[in-house]
């Protein structure tokens, strides 16, 4: 065997190890990208979501301010319900 014929017979060896590995890698980018679509209309539906319990919130707050008697009005006000309940 001449030596030309045995590294050319080593390129060969690790030019198909190198395309196998390209297609394993192809394969796992296309996971990730799923993966990633997945996560992303995960995060769209969690900020309507929280836009939503703000709103919500947002009304009750305002419910149960106008159906509350003005002493109650009045103790929500102090500051301590201001820095808890922030608005």
């Amino acid at each position: 065997m001449t030596p030309t014929l045995v590294l050319d017979g080593l390129v060969a060896i690790l030019l198909a190890v190198t395309i196998t590995y390209c297609v394993v890698l192809s394969k796992r980018l296309g996971e990730l990208r799923r993966g990633r679509e997945a996560f992303e209309k995960l995060i769209v539906e969690l900020n309507e979501a929280t836009a939503r319990a703000d709103s919500t919130i947002a009304g009750l707050r305002a419910e149960t301010a106008s159906a509350a008697p003005p002493s109650v009005r009045h103790e929500t006000e102090h500051p301590i319900f201001a820095t808890i309940f922030r608005t």
